[in-house]
């Protein structure tokens, strides 16, 4: 399901937000909770850090 809903999401914001995740990978705790929130939006259909 999330990776349904993930695909459906726009290459830009797919590319933001890994991009996003992926900035906190040196620091374990920020990138667990980055990917976490991701996941949970994700699930949800949303996307966040923008305008909708």
């Amino acid at each position: 399901e999330v990776w349904k809903h993930f695909m459906k999401f726009p290459g830009s914001y797919k590319r933001i937000r890994i991009g996003w995740i992926d900035a906190a990978r040196g620091r374990p705790a920020l990138y667990k909770q980055r990917l976490e929130y991701f996941v949970k939006m994700t699930r949800m259909n949303k996307r966040f850090g923008m305008v909708q």
